[in-house]
C-alpha cells in the first residue's frame, strides 16, 4: 500500500532508516529538495554525542506526527471539509504566494489524483471539492497547480462544520 504525505521546506524526510536501515521508503520531490547524503552510522553517532541533535530530531517528528493526524486522519469529516483543510495547509506550507496584489499562492507539482491518495478520497469526490472551491473563486485548478485566491476564505471551509 502507498502512503502519500505532502511535506514542506525544512522537513525530514527518510528517517525510517535511522531506526531500521533495511527500511525501504520511497520519496517523490515535487519541488527543489536538498539531500543531506550522510550515512545512517554518521546519523546514529552525531545523536549519541550531540544528544541536542537527536532532540531537535525527536520534536521534529512529533510536530510532523501531530500535523499530519490534523491534516490526514480526519476521515469523519466531510469530504469537502478535508480537501479545504489540505488544500489551505498546502497553500501555507509549500505554496508559493504571488508578489504582485493579487495576493494569491501557487501550489505546483500537485494533481486531483495526488490530494485523493494523500486523503483516501476518491478522484471524483476530491474533483467535486475543488469545484465547489472554484465556483466561488476561492481556487483555480491548472495542470499540477492550484492557484489559491482566497486563503481565508479556503481556511474558514476547512473549518466550517
Amino acid at each position: 500500500p502507498t502512503i502519500t504525505r505532502f511535506r514542506g521546506v525544512g522537513e525530514v524526510v527518510g528517517e525510517a532508516k535511522l531506526i531500521d536501515t533495511t527500511s525501504s521508503v520511497s520519496t517523490t520531490c515535487m519541488t527543489k529538495t536538498y539531500v543531506i547524503p550522510w550515512r545512517v552510522s554518521y546519523m546514529h553517532s552525531l545523536q549519541r554525542h550531540e544528544p541536542d541533535v537527536q532532540l531537535a530530531l525527536l520534536r521534529s517528528l512529533e510536530d510532523r506526527n501531530r500535523q499530519d493526524e490534523r491534516i490526514y486522519a480526519t476521515f469523519a469529516l466531510p469530504a469537502f471539509q478535508r480537501v479545504s483543510m489540505l488544500l489551505a495547509h498546502l497553500a501555507e506550507t509549500v505554496g508559493q504566494p504571488d508578489p504582485t496584489l493579487t495576493r494569491s499562492t501557487t501550489i505546483s507539482g500537485l494533481t486531483q489524483k495526488d490530494l485523493a491518495a494523500a486523503l483516501q478520497l476518491g478522484v471524483s469526490t476530491v474533483e467535486n471539492a475543488i469545484s465547489s472551491l472554484r465556483r466561488h473563486g476561492v481556487i483555480e485548478a491548472g495542470y499540477r497547480k492550484f492557484i489559491v485566491h482566497d486563503l481565508d476564505a479556503l481556511q474558514d471551509s476547512a473549518t466550517r462544520t
